[in-house]
C-alpha cells in the first residue's frame, strides 16, 4: 500500500512515535530511496507528493493523503493495541514482561515474547527501562 505524504520524513517519525511502526529505507540512490513502515505483517510505503508518477509509476493520486487504509481484522488490529499498550508500560518500568503481559490480556508470556518480537523486532526484555527489571527476567 502507499501513502501520498507532503513530508517523507515528518510522516515517517509520526508512524513511529504514534503507532509504533517501524521504518525502513530502501531503494537505489538518493533519486531512488524509499521509506516503508512496517507493523507487524503490514507494510506502509510512504511516497511524497512532489515526487513524479513517472518514479513512483503505481501512485496515480497525487493528493496528500490518499489511499491511506487499513488492512487490519479486528483480531489483529486488537492484539497490536495490546502490544502499544504493553511497549508503553515497558518503557514506563515498575513492571516485569510477565506482570505486562497479563496485564494487557495476554495468557502466555512466551506467546507475548513472541508477538511482541514480531511487532517491534525487539523481545520485551530489551524495551525494560529499569536494570532491576532486565536482571530479575534473565534469572
Amino acid at each position: 500500500m502507499f501513502v501520498n505524504v507532503t513530508n517523507v520524513e515528518q510522516s515517517a517519525q509520526w508512524y513511529q512515535r504514534v503507532l509504533g511502526m517501524r521504518r525502513v529505507d530502501y531503494g537505489q540512490g538518493a533519486d531512488h530511496s524509499r521509506t516503508a513502515m512496517l507493523f507487524g505483517e503490514q507494510r506502509v510505503n510512504l511516497r511524497s507528493v512532489a515526487v513524479s508518477t513517472q518514479e513512483w509509476f503505481t501512485a496515480d493520486h497525487d493528493a496528500a493523503g490518499r489511499d491511506d487504509l487499513c488492512f487490519l481484522s479486528p483480531l489483529a488490529f486488537q492484539r497490536q493495541m495490546r502490544l502499544l499498550e504493553a511497549r508503553q508500560l515497558l518503557s514506563t518500568g515498575g513492571k516485569s514482561v510477565s506482570s505486562v503481559a497479563f496485564s494487557v490480556g495476554y495468557i502466555s508470556p512466551s506467546q507475548f515474547s513472541r508477538e511482541y518480537k514480531g511487532m517491534f523486532g525487539t523481545s520485551p526484555v530489551a524495551d525494560l527501562t529499569i536494570p532491576e527489571a532486565k536482571t530479575a527476567v534473565r534469572r
